[in-house]
Order: C-alpha cells, then sequence, then structure tokens
C-alpha cells in the first residue's frame, strides 16, 4: 500500500487491524482534483465503476467550487451520492432528492482491454488457488489448479471481452448471488498460457506470492509428484500457505 503513496504523492494508508485489510486513502479535495481525477480520466476505469467515478468527480468538482456551501448545490451533491453504489436506500436521505441524469459511457470493446489493466484487475479480483481432494475410485489424490476473475454481475459484457481477449476461460454468471466470474482449471491452459501471461507481465500486489507459490504446485503436478506420498505432501503444504493461510 506504501506504493500507492509513492506512486500518487498524495494520499494515507490506514490498517484495519481486525479485518486485515490495508486502505489507501485520498480525502484532500485538492488533491482528488489535481491528481487523482486526473489520473483515472487518463487512464479509464473499465467496470461498471466508471459511472460511479463520473458521479464521483461532478461531486468533488462541486466541492471544489465550494458550491456544497450552498443549499443548491448541496442538495445536487446528496442526490448525486443517492445513486452512486446503491448501498444506501433512497428512504433514508432526510433531503429532497433531485433528478440525476445517469452518466452514458462508451461501449466497451476487445482493444480496451491491455495487459497491463488486466494485471492490476487480477491484483485486485483475481485467485489462484489450488483444488486437492482424496480420489475415490483410485488410491492418492486428484490436484486441480485454478484461476479466476470475480466481478458483479453488471460487468457480464466485460468478463465476455476478458475471455475474448485471453482466448481462454469459462463464463459462469451466478444470476442468484450477482456475481460473474471466469474460471479456468485446464491444467494444459494454466500451464501454457495462464502462467506464461503472468510471468511476461507480473503482479504488483501481494497476490504476486500466491501466483509464486502456484506456479511451485504447477510445476509439480507437471511431473506428477501429485501421484506420489511425498509430492502431494508438498502440494499441501504449499496450498495451506497461500491465500487465507499466508503469513508473510
Amino acid at each position: 500500500m506504501i506504493y500507492y503513496i509513492e506512486f500518487f504523492g498524495v494520499g494515507n494508508v490506514y490498517l484495519i487491524e481486525n479485518k486485515g485489510h490495508a486502505v489507501f486513502a485520498v480525502n484532500s479535495i485538492k488533491d482528488l482534483l489535481n491528481v487523482i481525477i486526473p489520473h483515472y480520466e487518463n487512464y479509464s476505469l473499465l467496470t461498471i465503476k466508471r459511472v460511479n467515478f463520473l458521479l464521483f468527480k461532478e461531486i468533488i468538482e462541486l466541492m471544489g467550487e465550494k458550491k456544497h456551501l450552498t443549499e443548491e448545490g448541496l442538495q445536487r451533491i446528496v442526490s448525486i451520492r443517492a445513486i452512486m453504489n446503491k448501498k444506501t436506500p433512497i428512504a433514508s436521505y432526510t433531503r429532497p432528492l433531485i433528478k440525476i441524469d445517469v452518466p452514458i459511457v462508451p461501449d466497451l470493446t476487445k482493444e480496451d482491454i491491455t495487459p497491463e489493466w488486466l494485471v492490476g484487475f487480477t491484483d485486485a479480483e483475481g485467485c489462484f488457488y489450488l483444488n486437492v481432494r482424496l480420489n475415490r475410485s483410485k488410491k492418492g489424490y486428484w490436484v486441480t489448479p485454478l484461476f479466476s476473475l470475480t466481478q458483479h454481475s453488471r460487468d457480464l459484457l466485460l468478463f465476455k471481452l476478458i475471455i475474448e481477449f485471453l482466448g481462454f476461460g469459462i463464463l459462469v454468471d451466478e444470476k442468484s448471488r450477482d456475481v460473474v466470474r471466469i474460471r479456468t482449471e485446464n491444467f494444459q491452459i494454466i500451464y501454457e498460457n495462464v502462467i506464461p501471461f503472468f510471468t511476461n507481465y507480473p503482479l504488483e500486489s501481494s497476490k504476486l506470492l500466491n501466483f509464486q507459490d502456484f506456479c511451485k504446485a504447477c510445476d509439480l503436478i507437471k511431473e506428477k509428484a501429485h501421484l506420489t506420498e511425498e509430492g502431494i505432501a508438498k502440494i499441501k503444504i504449499i496450498k495451506s500457505g497461500m491465500n487465507t493461510g499466508r503469513k508473510d
């Protein structure tokens, strides 16, 4: 997270110990106007957050012009806030709301997706996982590596474009949970496509450590080591230290 402060030159990092999270936050209107907003104008968001960014931008610009100190300006800000993210029930607002037109964003194409963007998106929304289970019909274990990306179902179009960009992946639309996923658990695709991609375009977050462990396990699987007691023991140790089990 300190990397974000070094990169942007603004903001602070806060540790939420009870959740094990770190948060990078920029609260200064000046820094938001001069640094954060221009950055995301130059490097556009591709998820549904594009719309929320444009609404957020209008609020910050109104505040930069001191419009929040007027009744009319404050009413517009509150009304914009009411349609952002859609987490706060409209009925909970005590101020009368005005109609806000939702910004229209251009349709995405495969050309909007770049390797660098996909790496950043994976840092935030991706998962490298090892599924280890007993083979009930024979002695030994099944070991299945899994790469996945997860997002709200509103980004279904984006996920279709990601699959088109990558040339692999299975799209899973969990309508009951409003979730869309891209899953890849074919070992050949993982070894020949997923691993080379993230080797050529390295992850920046702590997810890089999970990817490196994922690669070690895939090397063992390729060597058929998972069919031996010694090999499966190594894979289990690797799995236990990944994702939520990671201590470093």
